[in-house]
């Protein structure tokens, strides 16, 4: 049995095609900078599963000690990033899966268990077009990298 997870969260409202792409491997470094920058953290050491191990990546995993901050602290920083960009406030959470707002698909940020989904700009720049970030929150982390590293080479 092979269990394969993951997929693309965001999707565009209108035609409900995929809102985020694949990230060339040359822009994930600098795409992780960029979010080190609003984020406050160290994540360039976070990277984890095969992001950036072929030439292009369909996502960024990031593996957070959640022993060291909160899903909720980073969900906060996010949604602040968001505001400071004038995002409006009904476009920043997903809320389709509440029941809330279900013709709403186009958000930036999206949680599922011990994750969250950030709809990021390919090196902070819109122009770039977006990549899915999915920001792990972890509690035994030596364990933890070990299984998604290994989970990553699987799929290389």
């Amino acid at each position: 049995m092979i269990l394969t997870e993951g997929g693309n969260v965001f999707k565009d409202a209108a035609t409900k095609a995929p809102a985020t792409q694949r990230i060339n491997r040359n822009d994930v470094p600098t795409t992780v900078q960029w979010l080190e920058q609003i984020t406050g953290l160290n994540l360039m050491d976070a990277m984890v599963g095969s992001t950036g191990q072929r030439d292009t990546s369909g996502d960024i995993d990031l593996a957070i000690d959640s022993n060291q901050i909160t899903k909720d602290a980073v969900l906060g920083t996010l949604v602040n990033w968001c505001k400071s960009q004038g995002i409006p406030e009904e476009e920043i959470m997903n809320r389709k899966a509440k029941g809330k707002n279900p013709a709403k698909l186009d958000n930036w940020i999206d949680q599922t268990g011990i994750e969250i989904h950030f709809k990021c700009p390919i090196n902070g720049d819109a122009k770039n077009g977006f990549v899915q970030v999915d920001f792990n929150f972890l509690t035994v982390m030596d364990w933890s990298r070990f299984m998604l590293a290994e989970i990553g080479r699987a799929h290389v």
